[in-house]
């Protein structure tokens, strides 16, 4: 009896923690991705930005006598950088929602188990 519970406690125990390790990997690939797209939508922004300086700047005057470079609030708002930029905080923000609840914590619950399950085993088999 104590054996098979032993066998159950880390039948658990492993199947949790590849259930964890497959989320945390999940998170990961997630991240890096949106890190990735990131990069590439700020790469785009400044070329916009360069753009915008060559073909004579874009500069606004929100005071009489003053002058403001709006090159970079333009290329942060609108342009293929911020399409971009949006882009990926929506497919990062998606593939991080949990599907189910069952599927989030299944592997923590599994792992807890099993400890319990081996805790018990080892408290029956000193009886």
């Amino acid at each position: 009896m104590v054996v098979t519970l032993h066998s159950v406690a880390l039948l658990f125990q492993l199947v949790g923690a590849c259930l964890v390790i497959r989320e945390i990997r999940s998170a990961g690939l997630s991240f890096s991705r949106l890190r990735s797209q990131l990069g590439e939508a700020e790469c785009l922004k400044e070329k916009q930005r360069a753009d915008i300086r060559r073909a004579g700047g874009a500069t606004c005057s929100p005071a009489p006598g003053h002058r403001v470079d709006a090159a970079p609030r333009i290329a942060d708002m609108i342009g293929p950088g911020a399409t971009l930029e949006n882009q990926a905080v929506r497919d990062f923000v998606q593939s991080e929602r949990p599907r189910s609840w069952i599927q989030k914590w299944l592997g923590v619950t599994l792992v807890i188990m099993g400890a319990v399950v081996a805790y018990a085993a080892n408290v029956l088999g000193t009886v």
